[in-house]
């Protein structure tokens, strides 16, 4: 049975890439867009892609995307891989908005990058293993039932207007990071489910805490154990 694809999303420095720790260091694929160091000893992943960038070369950009793509189909078709996590979909968009700006004008440069977001969230749905993203969060201004009084929502952050707080709706879970104090030190956790301040989500039943330890390698066994796989 397929699994649901999954999206991390929080502030830098709030335990998303700390999350990685417990990941087996055979079957799991990082691909990294952010050339930085695993924040946590014992980094070395067999599967460990960086994808070097530069994003004042727009020739580099198009070849961010075109390896980005190539090392996701390699890990696919893998027998040694169990899942793909994603160093993050701000580096990935960014690429992606500065390659369009590169080879198209006006409107064209938003209408390809809308389109190349769709595209690409759709092929990773349907693969036999889990796809995981980890993204920075943005705060924006919804609708309520007062015009005057908009709500506030914290949602990915993502270039443009079209796929602002829309993103989420094309994964099953939406993690975001949470950290607390416990006895004067900094606790990380995930939020599973909201009540409207987020876009945070779980399939029903799955986790019976708000919130939980922010481990992606007991996630993932959960989710397994979840749909009897």
């Amino acid at each position: 049975m397929k699994l649901p694809n999954i999206l991390v999303i929080g502030k830098s420095g709030s335990g998303k890439s700390t999350s990685l720790r417990n990941l087996d260091r055979t079957t799991t694929w990082i691909l990294d867009l952010e050339n930085k160091i695993l924040p946590f000893p014992d980094g070395n992943f067999k599967h460990y892609y960086n994808i070097p960038s530069d994003y004042r070369d727009a020739n580099n950009c198009g070849k961010i995307l075109k390896d980005f793509r190539e090392l996701m189909y390699a890990a696919a078709n893998s027998p040694e891989c169990s899942a793909v996590m994603i160093e993050s979909f701000a580096k990935w968009d960014e690429s992606l908005f500065e390659y369009q700006k590169s080879i198209r004008t006006g409107w064209d440069v938003w209408t390809e990058h809308n389109k190349y977001i769709l595209e690409n969230l759709n092929i990773y749905k349907f693969w036999n293993v889990p796809v995981v993203w980890l993204g920075l969060d943005d705060v924006i201004e919804i609708e309520g039932l007062d015009p005057q009084r908009p709500i506030r929502r914290t949602c990915l952050n993502v270039f443009g207007k079209q796929w602002e707080g829309r993103v989420e709706k094309e994964f099953e879970m939406v993690l975001f990071t949470h950290q607390t104090v416990v006895q004067g030190k900094p606790k990380y956790h995930f939020k599973t489910n909201n009540i409207g301040e987020c876009s945070a989500k779980t399939p029903m039943g799955m986790f019976d805490e708000v919130l939980i330890d922010n481990d992606l390698e007991m996630v993932l066994a959960r989710m397994v154990e979840y749909y009897g796989t």
